[in-house]
């Protein structure tokens, strides 16, 4: 190869990957239409798909409990010394009744400030004493201000908050016992999140989302470098231009394909073997976050299933197939010179005819070479008559052994 020809060949390497690289851009930034609710709601689907309906049922169950009577759903995950003052608090804060009512038993012990007994009737305190501590609490403001904790902190926390929110739509009608727990696992996963995929736990996406929405922004920039690399890549190739085309078509088929085979693989292993989501029910009915932060890596399969969209699948299979019809085009304009090229110049025999060669080799020897021109014969000297011709030199030493002559 001339250093011409590796120069091109460089130059068409060069070319083509720049051209692979601005063509996967361009399928994600155009097809990877990624957003947190979507990404979220699909997760929220696969939980539910699979994991037994008894592990769901009691989830559920768990669910519905606190939207009814949150300090006893909330008691149950608590140590028992500290249960009931929980509970109580809970009660206090989450129920206005049930603070008035508090209010009302301090203000008849403010007035009966030496009584030792509890009068006959439903009381919230069992003793005198116990009376004695809460009221002293509710008239420091201790109450007051732990409700305020209590609340600032169900709604900073990822999974108070959203549960709150699911259980006042819950009890407005808005959503069915089905519907409860997809919708507080969402409520959860978007919290978490902080309504976006960027923040929260979902911060290690930062860097993609700020690079593929920097592409979104440059997606007329990325198509004009396109086009400009297609051109050259031709001219490169001017005198073949199924090179260039060969080369486009590689880097569309790759592209599509790598896109392509990990989710096949990923939907082929859902199909196969699942993803049990039992354990991450149980998980969350009991309030375990750590234990649900260590069944993630069970779930990886479906996190990484719905980061593919539909819209990316279907881009990444048009390139694929139209880079396979670029490769088939680039087969058929190469056959077509082919055929013009000889057409136009037959190719010269390197060898002359066999046949030429097997008859010369046939002809006697006396006759391979013409014979030269016919020239005048040159006549001999004249003898007198009754001269003998002279004797040659065989015939000389014949008569020499003969005798002598006659």
């Amino acid at each position: 190869m001339s250093l011409l020809g590796v120069a091109r060949w460089l130059l068409t390497w060069l070319e083509a990957n720049a051209l692979g690289i601005i063509l996967a851009a361009l399928l994600f930034s155009s097809f990877w239409q990624l957003t947190p609710e979507l990404f979220f709601t699909g997760v929220v689907h696969d939980l539910h798909q699979y994991a037994s309906p008894e592990a769901r049922a009691e989830f559920t169950d768990t669910l519905a409990l606190f939207c009814v009577n949150p300090a006893e759903a909330i008691t149950e995950h608590v140590p028992e010394d500290k249960a009931q003052g929980v509970g109580m608090l809970f009660e206090l804060c989450s129920n206005e009744s049930a603070y008035a009512a508090l209010e009302k038993e301090c203000d008849w012990r403010k007035s009966n400030p030496t009584a030792v007994r509890l009068p006959r009737g439903e009381w919230s305190f069992d003793s005198i004493r116990e009376m004695d501590e809460g009221c002293t609490a509710l008239w420091e403001g201790k109450i007051a201000g732990a409700c305020s904790n209590l609340s600032e902190g169900m709604e900073q926390n990822p999974v108070l908050g959203p549960l709150q929110e699911t259980c006042d739509r819950f009890d407005a009608g808005e959503l069915s016992r089905e519907q409860l727990s997809r919708a507080f696992l969402l409520g959860t996963f978007q919290g978490i999140g902080g309504g976006n995929l960027s923040e929260g736990p979902m911060r290690v996406l930062s860097p993609l989302l700020s690079a593929m929405h920097l592409l979104e922004q440059s997606r007329l920039l990325l198509l004009a470098a396109l086009i400009l690399l297609c051109g050259t890549l031709f001219l490169t190739n001017l005198r073949q231009p199924e090179k260039a085309m060969r080369a486009i078509s590689n880097r569309m088929t790759t592209l599509g394909l790598l896109t392509l085979v990990p989710y096949a693989v990923i939907q082929v292993y859902l199909g196969i073997v699942g993803s049990d989501t039992s354990a991450f029910f149980q998980l969350a009915g009991a309030g375990d976050l750590g234990g649900i932060a260590r069944s993630l890596l069970s779930l990886l399969p479906i996190l990484l299933s719905r980061t593919y969209t539909g819209t990316l699948v279907a881009g990444a299979a048009g390139m694929a197939l139209l880079g396979i019809s670029l490769r088939l085009l680039a087969r058929i304009v190469q056959r077509r010179e082919q055929k013009s090229t000889s057409t136009a110049s037959p190719p010269k025999p390197a060898n002359p005819p066999e046949t030429a060669t097997k008859v010369t080799e046939t002809v006697s020897p006396g006759l391979k070479e013409s014979p030269p021109a016919e020239q005048p014969a040159e006549t001999a000297p004249s003898r007198p008559e009754g001269e003998s011709p002279p004797k040659t030199k065989k015939h000389a030493s014949r008569s020499k052994g003969t005798g002598p002559e006659r």
